[in-house]
């Protein structure tokens, strides 16, 4: 039984990194399509070049309580 319930935990923590891997790079997508999904996720983490990521937000109240929101 013990056995059952650590492999449902591997394959449930498998399944949940799985779903948190970077789409298409951002420079594949229009500029406007990046816009799009911050709007609709309301906070996304984007690649800024081939080894670098930046997190985006629609507003400041995505943000932590130590952290404000800058154009970009």
């Amino acid at each position: 039984m013990m056995r059952r319930v650590l492999a449902f935990l591997a394959l449930a923590l498998t399944a949940t990194a799985a779903t948190a891997q970077v789409g298409p790079p951002t420079s594949q997508r229009t500029c406007g399509a990046n816009r799009q999904l911050v709007m609709r996720d309301g906070a996304v983490v984007l690649d800024t070049g081939p080894q670098t990521y930046a997190r985006f937000v629609r507003s400041g109240a995505e943000c932590l309580v130590d952290q404000f929101p800058e154009p970009a």
